[in-house]
């Protein structure tokens, strides 16, 4: 498994420097990774083979839900780097107390290093102790309200500029009672008397929001080349196109400073994830891009979405495909290279 991912990823580098490394005439021409004569076949497969109709429908099905939102529903999902990922709501290296609940404490331990549970889509915004005799939820504020608050004109998420006044406990409303901020994060984490940060917003980041993110375009992206349906391919394209404007910002290291947790084997370095981590997004970016990229090619209605929301968020125009195309290849895939070069 080891030598085949270190293929897999020296192959979509590979792509991803043929697609990005050469003048606009040399551009990308179609699909390398899994061709138009190869999903053809798969798609004949599916009507011919039981096993080849079981991995089409398995991959639509893992796709479903991606396939069913729309496509500002997923464009609004990809946050920006100044709304922090962590691994750990609470961390003191060389312990095991990176796993510690406000409410249970050490009960939460034998849940593993990275226990908090998330719900994107059924609970947003928020990470549940997954200790039976505790199942607290965190944070106790209404994050989302706040996350609104604070776009700026890009949409990108900024710290400060949010609404103070929606920074209370919703379960203790009245400004009075002793706990009316307790248990509030603002992004940066909630300080308990004690002084230790929790940070439960930056967990539901990292493990809620990026991980289903990053299924959603991988899931897409595999069932467009089983079933050479569009639709797969463009929504996996709003989200490399969302990507690709809040890429160039992201940074892991002034999150590293400020005390967030990560794989960044101590250095620091990274992107949207550590250093480590950030490998592994690369190679399934670059995959899931070359992936799509026939259908993407000759999607007017994507380009014109995504030109539509660049309008509104005052962001640069995407007339058509080929500009599509070029702003995913210098946003995210001239961004990841400069990443592996440094």
């Amino acid at each position: 498994m080891e030598r085949r991912s270190a293929w897999v990823f020296a192959a979509v580098m590979g792509v991803l420097l043929m697609s990005t490394g050469l003048p606009r005439a040399w551009a990308k021409e179609a699909s390398l990774m899994v061709t138009a004569e190869q999903r053809a076949n798969a798609v004949r497969n599916a009507g011919r083979y039981a096993w080849a109709k079981a991995e089409r429908d398995a991959a639509a099905q893992a796709a479903a839900r991606w396939r069913a939102m729309t496509d500002e529903a997923l464009w609004d999902l990809v946050p920006s780097q100044e709304l922090p990922r962590s691994i750990h709501v609470f961390n003191v290296y060389g312990t095991n107390r990176i796993a510690l609940c406000p409410n249970c404490r050490e009960g939460i331990i034998p849940f593993g290093n990275y226990p908090w549970r998330t719900d994107v889509f059924g609970r947003p915004w928020k990470i549940e102790c997954p200790n039976p005799q505790c199942r607290e939820v965190y944070p106790k504020n209404d994050f989302g309200a706040y996350y609104r608050s604070a776009l700026d004109e890009h949409g990108f998420f900024r710290r400060g500029k949010g609404d103070p006044k929606l920074l209370f406990n919703a379960e203790h409303p009245d400004p009075n009672d002793p706990l009316h901020r307790a248990y509030v994060d603002d992004g940066y984490g909630w300080t308990d008397a004690e002084g230790t940060r929790w940070d439960f917003i930056a967990v539901y980041v990292q493990w809620g929001l990026w991980r289903e993110i990053n299924r959603g375009i991988n899931a897409l992206a595999r069932a467009y080349t089983l079933t050479d349906d569009p639709v797969y391919a463009r929504k996996c394209g709003v989200l490399l196109a969302r990507l690709a404007d809040v890429y160039p910002e992201m940074d892991w290291h002034p999150l590293a400073r400020a005390g967030f947790s990560h794989s960044d084997g101590g250095s620091g370095c990274g992107r949207v994830e550590g250093c480590i981590w950030e490998c592994g997004n690369g190679a399934s970016w670059a995959q899931a891009y070359d992936f799509i990229f026939d259908a993407l090619k000759a999607d007017d209605e994507l380009a014109a979405f995504v030109d539509r929301m660049h309008r509104r968020q005052a962001l640069p125009p995407v007339p058509d495909p080929a500009a599509l195309a070029a702003h995913i290849e210098t946003g995210l895939l001239r961004e990841i290279i400069a990443g592996v070069k440094d």
